[in-house]
């Protein structure tokens, strides 16, 4: 790993943040008391990291419109990649050989949500093969509520080595679907909520329309590779689990 990391050069700027001062510090603290109310394969459900960033910016609070919805969710995915990747930095990078040969992946195969959930870590983070993205955070996701689960995928756009830009996309892993099929429920689902709500759905429907559905697959299928029974990955041995993560300071 290098200081000029993409994944590190995001966590040095939310540490040096003053909104988020003492963020990590009362999520270990709380982690330790509450971490068997929810699946071990998760660092933190959904709703906290929701509490989190409306905590850092209690402006969100006040309003109900979609556009300061969509921000928060927004924010608190890249909080929950960056803050669940935090403790094991994993970083995967394939050769180019090798993504390529993934990148060709069928588009329209069901994603193999049992497989998913044998992540090596809670987040990890897979460089990119080609020149669109530095890489991309896979976090596996809890909402409590409604004993739901997600994989999330943050994007980094690298930026010429200044801020990261990041861009999130949730699949729902519910049931075995096509990354099409997933995006597509996960859009319905969010639309009904909103119209239920009196929420104008047009930019939610702009957003998901927008998604690159080819990027998400090829990145589902590097993802399927790293959780396969056998992959080829220099320095992961057996004891990295998703029980039992290293730690990193």
């Amino acid at each position: 790993m290098k200081k000029d990391d993409a994944p590190v050069r995001l966590l040095q700027s939310i540490n040096k943040n003053k909104k988020f001062s003492g963020l990590w510090r009362s999520i270990d603290e709380y982690r330790d008391r509450e971490r068997n109310n929810w699946p071990a394969w998760c660092f933190l459900p959904l709703n906290v990291w929701h509490i989190l960033m409306v905590m850092a910016e209690p402006k969100f609070a006040q309003k109900n419109d979609s556009v300061t919805l969509g921000t928060i969710n927004s924010f608190s995915a890249v909080l929950a990649a960056i803050g669940s990747w935090r403790p094991t930095q994993d970083i995967f990078v394939f050769d180019n050989e090798a993504f390529e040969a993934i990148a060709k992946s069928d588009i329209d195969a069901k994603i193999s949500v049992e497989n998913i959930l044998h992540l090596p870590a809670w987040s990890i983070y897979i460089k990119w093969g080609k020149r669109d993205y530095d890489g991309f955070f896979a976090t596996l996701i809890y909402e409590a509520g409604e004993s739901k689960k997600y994989l999330d995928l943050v994007f980094l756009y690298d930026n010429d080595y200044n801020f990261p830009k990041p861009n999130f996309v949730r699949i729902p892993l519910q049931k075995s679907l096509s990354v099409y099929e997933a995006i597509n429920s996960y859009k319905q689902e969010n639309i009904k909520k909103q119209q239920k709500i009196g929420i104008n759905s047009a930019l939610t429907e702009e957003y998901f329309d927008e998604i690159n559905v080819n990027d998400v697959a090829v990145a589902v299928s590097l993802i399927l590779y790293i959780c396969s029974e056998s992959p080829e990955i220099d320095g992961i041995t057996a004891t990295a689990t998703i029980n039992h993560p290293r730690s990193q300071k």
